[in-house]
């Protein structure tokens, strides 16, 4: 199931830069056919842990560029929360 075809991600893709906002489109999709739910307001926390454990063999940057397409998706879900970011160098927050 494309993501396309959900009016606010339509909307999403009519503003910004084309090309990013492609981008990420398609890593929310494939974030969403991994993890098998019906609906995007069941995508959860387990399932994005569940995605992040299944691509280990993705570059750091790359798995922080999956953060932040799920970050734009959250948004557009209007969640309260941010997705669980990957556990990577570039993830974790300096002391």
């Amino acid at each position: 199931m494309k993501l396309f075809q959900d009016s606010q991600i339509k909307k999403f893709m009519k503003h910004g830069g084309k090309k990013n906002r492609g981008d990420l489109v398609r890593k929310m999709e494939k974030v969403y056919e991994h993890s098998r739910v019906y609906y995007l307001d069941q995508l959860g926390r387990k399932h994005i842990i569940e995605f992040y454990k299944a691509n280990r063999h993705l570059s750091e940057r790359t798995l922080m560029q999956y953060y932040y397409a799920l970050k734009h998706l959250y948004k557009l879900l209007e969640r309260k929360y941010l997705p669980p970011k990957p556990r990577t160098k570039l993830g974790q927050k300096s002391k």
